[in-house]
């Protein structure tokens, strides 16, 4: 046993050395504070989700589509009044959370579209400076950012 431990000290050193996944965060801006997170993307029948999951300051970005097999790569997307409740097939559908308050796009800024791409095979959304209203319209923020799926 003792001629196979530097073996086995030599094969436990590998595992734990093994390389970590390294992914893309998503990077935003909301009233001028800077944000990272990796997101992490979520398929349903009907939904196809692309989200941070901080507490107090997170994105989400969903579209609603019929049987999504991957989130969208391709294309300039309307952004979507969330607050409404619509699931417009045609819109990219964003959200805000900003210091524990949730922030919907602001239909003040109707002609605003959310950018697609492709990344390394990957989703990547750019989203350039638009206005979100709190559900009330008694506060807004300035958004802006890049959110890349993982």
């Amino acid at each position: 046993m003792k001629k196979h431990l530097p073996l086995l000290f030599l094969f436990a050193l590998a595992i734990g050395c093994k390389k970590k996944e390294q992914y893309r965060e998503s990077t935003w801006t909301a009233n001028g504070e800077t944000f990272t997170a990796v997101a992490k993307p979520s398929l349903g029948k009907a939904i196809a989700i692309l989200a941070s999951d901080e507490i107090h300051n997170r994105f989400s970005i969903t579209f609603y589509l019929s049987y999504p097999s991957q989130m969208p790569q391709e294309g300039a997307w309307q952004i979507g009044n969330s607050s409404l409740g619509e699931q417009n097939p045609n819109c990219a559908y964003v959200y805000c959370y900003y210091k524990n308050s949730a922030y919907f796009f602001n239909t003040v800024n109707r002609n605003k579209v959310l950018i697609a791409s492709s990344f390394n095979g990957k989703a990547h959304y750019s989203l350039p400076s638009t206005w979100f209203a709190n559900y009330n319209h008694t506060d807004s923020i300035q958004v802006s950012g890049d959110f890349y799926e993982p």
